[in-house]
């Protein structure tokens, strides 16, 4: 988890549905995990930019919401109900999502446009449009 002569972190380490995490600052996030060294549990600090800390901090959180929310459907599977399995590896989970709705659409027949931003500001700057 730490590496010298470098600001660099790499997270290497499993995450665990009780994992902790927490932003005591702007730029420092708080992680409980195993020590890959020891395989203790121990807890780390990490200190980036604000912006580096936000994004690390969203993708565990989103993480450790799905492996709470496997682990709590395997628990309710256990007592009788139905479960429901997570997909915690996945990088492009947003993409997949988007894909699958899609695909979703075209199969119930329905039309798909994407709107898209466009700046006009050419018409204000020409005087008239007769010059044309």
């Amino acid at each position: 988890m730490r590496h010298q002569g470098s600001l660099k972190v790499v997270l290497n380490t499993k995450l665990w549905p009780h994992t902790h995490l927490r932003r005591p600052a702007r730029r420092n996030l708080q992680v409980t995990a195993t020590d890959v060294e020891t395989q203790a549990v121990r807890v780390f600090l990490i200190q980036a930019s604000a912006s580096d800390v936000a994004r690390l901090y969203v993708a565990i959180h989103h993480r450790l919401v799905a492996l709470r929310t496997s682990a709590a459907g395997r628990e309710a599977g256990a007592a009788g109900g139905r479960t429901r399995e997570g997909h915690c590896n996945s990088e492009n989970e947003e993409e997949e999502e988007q894909e699958e709705q899609r695909q979703r659409q075209e199969r119930e027949g329905l039309l798909v446009t994407r709107l898209r931003p466009v700046v006009c500001d050419w018409i204000q700057s020409k005087r008239s449009l007769d010059t044309w």
